[in-house]
């Protein structure tokens, strides 16, 4: 994996603002979700704003980093469909990172 081309990415204004539109949308369906530490991340997402740790996780996912290359740096390489599938890939293992005091319902 080409680091600069993750790094550019993660950086990329229009790219971060549709993973924080994504994020978002995605918050309000796991706000009311059975497992604590994913409301804790849509809690999170919803009153102050998409965690790094998300963004950068989405950022690295896998293929993501050639996408964006071979389109010459081109965000719009990576689709709708192909955000919301990492973000809805990822958000269980930040969702644990960040809260891990709330995983296995605790």
């Amino acid at each position: 994996m080409p680091y600069a081309d993750t790094a550019a990415l993660s950086v990329d204004g229009p790219f971060i603002d549709r993973v924080n539109v994504c994020a978002f949308q995605e918050a309000t369906k796991f706000a009311d979700d059975a497992r604590p530490e994913f409301v804790a991340l849509a809690t999170d997402v919803i009153t102050t704003n998409t965690p790094g740790a998300l963004v950068r996780a989405v950022c690295n996912s896998p293929g993501f980093d050639t996408k964006y290359a071979d389109a010459g740096r081109d965000q719009t390489a990576i689709t709708d469909g192909d955000l919301l599938s990492a973000t809805d890939t990822v958000w269980p293992e930040v969702a644990a990172m960040l809260h891990p005091d709330l995983v296995g319902g605790a």
